[in-house]
């Protein structure tokens, strides 16, 4: 045997031995993302930040070992609510369906009611008081940025209203009850 392929050989084993080990550290710690998923994970989260923060709710950190389809899923599955067709769905059936490519249509469906429930300018952010304003800062068709505000306006308009003033009657035998209350 010549003195090179014992070498080769030898090289041959110990990263076969290096494979496995590390085959063994990735099934115990998970994979961490590759620099591709890691963008991919980047856009799903700017893709849902906006609608996010407009309903005045904590969008969900993508986990170390997740891939951008699961992230896809679990950002769908925290907005879900307010699409009619898909509020009941299994958000482990997003990732099936996300394989199939149906998930942009699901996607698409979701991201426009949850937009229509944060615009709707009669209901303020999600379990935020019904007496707070919301300020919301949107882009027009040429780029222009505008601040709206939104929620219920009694949340600014109340400083300037009388105060609500109640009256006292007596009772028969003498104690006072509140009798009313006149605006």
């Amino acid at each position: 045997m010549h003195p090179n392929a014992a070498a080769a050989e030898a090289i041959a084993r110990i990263s076969g031995q290096l494979d496995d080990a590390e085959a063994t550290l990735d099934a115990r710690q998970g994979r961490a993302p590759s620099l591709a998923e890691q963008r991919e994970l980047r856009a799903v989260g700017d893709k849902y930040a906006s609608v996010y923060r407009d309903l005045g709710l904590n969008q969900p950190l993508p986990a170390a070992d997740e891939t951008p389809l699961h992230y896809k899923a679990r950002n769908l599955s925290g907005i879900r609510q307010w699409s009619e067709r898909f509020k009941d769905a299994d958000t482990n059936r997003f990732v099936t369906f996300g394989k199939c490519g149906a998930i942009d249509e699901i996607e698409r469906e979701v991201i426009e009611a949850a937009r229509r429930r944060a615009d709707d300018r009669t209901k303020g952010q999600v379990g935020a008081p019904d007496t707070t304003l919301r300020q919301v800062t949107k882009q027009d068709e040429h780029g222009n940025l505008m601040i709206e505000h939104m929620g219920n306006p009694a949340a600014w308009m109340s400083r300037f209203m009388p105060a609500a003033e109640s009256f006292l009657t007596a009772v028969g035998d003498g104690r006072r009850a509140l009798a009313g209350e006149f605006k």
